[in-house]
């Protein structure tokens, strides 16, 4: 049996810049997701732990746990490894991404995002199944 509607519409958006985060979580808000927001990987993935959510933007640097560290967290989780999950990062190098993509990352997106990144990443998460 799939997630029901509010835990399918439900996202975690992790990034340790307050400012970003806000505007992220505003951004897939006006969209008609629900949002949790953590402040670092730690509270990301005490959340993951706790609530259920569909899918995940992770920011990848992080203090305490960062993104990559909680992807491989969900990968690895028999109970989250199919949610969405996308980065959301400053790292732009070719072998970050790669890295992020082997790690099983489904969606990758580099800061300053644009609204069309955010319509695309939303369209993405609609569309996936558990």
């Amino acid at each position: 049996m799939g997630p029901t509607n509010a835990a399918r519409k439900r996202i975690l958006i992790a990034d340790d810049e307050p400012f970003l985060l806000r505007l992220t979580a505003h951004s897939f808000e006006k969209l008609g997701f629900e949002v949790v927001t953590a402040k670092d990987g730690r509270e990301a993935i005490d959340i993951l732990g706790t609530q259920s959510v569909f899918a995940c933007v992770l920011d990848i640097m992080m203090p305490h746990v960062d993104g990559m560290e909680v992807l491989n967290w969900i990968r690895s989780n028999p109970a989250l490894s199919r949610l969405f999950v996308a980065m959301l990062t400053v790292k732009v190098q070719e072998n970050e991404v790669s890295q992020a993509y082997a790690s099983g990352a489904d969606l990758y997106l580099t800061k300053p995002f644009s609204q069309d990144d955010i319509l695309r990443c939303a369209g993405l998460i609609s569309q996936h199944s558990l």
